[in-house]
């Protein structure tokens, strides 16, 4: 929906059950298959750190300091922020058992979910991205990730997004 008159209340739940309600129900249902602490041997990251890492695909329209105008998109935005607050808050519990969470923003990727959005200026720009490297840089960021990142929010190349 790009104005308020287009808001749908049907649509608007169905938005957050799947982008926000979801993602959070998962991660409680497997909190404690990720406990990294009191003697866990078998850890989720390549780099042979001893932490287990929950992450979640967001969104940059997501970000309420990035909203500078253009696309209204509510509730997509307002289900991905949702989700964002989710990590943050499940951090700060997770943290403790020694699993960490993140919000990654993959960019424009070649999907069938991101073709309606993809315009050939985007694509001559090489602006999309295809999804083998989308997938190896989203990686990288949580290999690279340290426990004070735990609760952020991320873009595919590691750099901080502003909730």
């Amino acid at each position: 929906e790009m104005n308020l008159s287009q808001l749908d209340q049907k649509w608007a739940e169905q938005q957050m059950a799947i982008n926000a309600i979801g993602p959070m129900m998962l991660t409680a249902n497997l909190t404690p298959l990720l406990k990294a602490r009191k003697g866990r041997k078998n850890y989720l990251r390549t780099s042979g750190s001893r932490e287990s890492v929950v992450v979640n695909l967001s969104a940059r329209v997501a970000s309420m300091d990035d909203n500078q105008g253009g696309l209204a998109w509510y509730t997509y935005r307002m289900s991905k922020a949702a989700l964002n607050a989710g990590v943050r808050a499940s951090s700060h519990e997770l943290r403790r058992q020694g699993t960490w969470t993140l919000s990654l923003y993959p960019g424009m990727t070649d999907t069938d979910m991101s073709k309606p959005f993809q315009s050939k200026a985007m694509v001559d720009k090489g602006l999309i991205f295809p999804v083998e490297f989308t997938v190896g840089r989203l990686m990288d960021v949580v290999d690279r990730m340290e426990e004070e990142d735990s609760g952020g929010f991320f873009d595919w190349a590691g750099h901080g997004i502003p909730f």
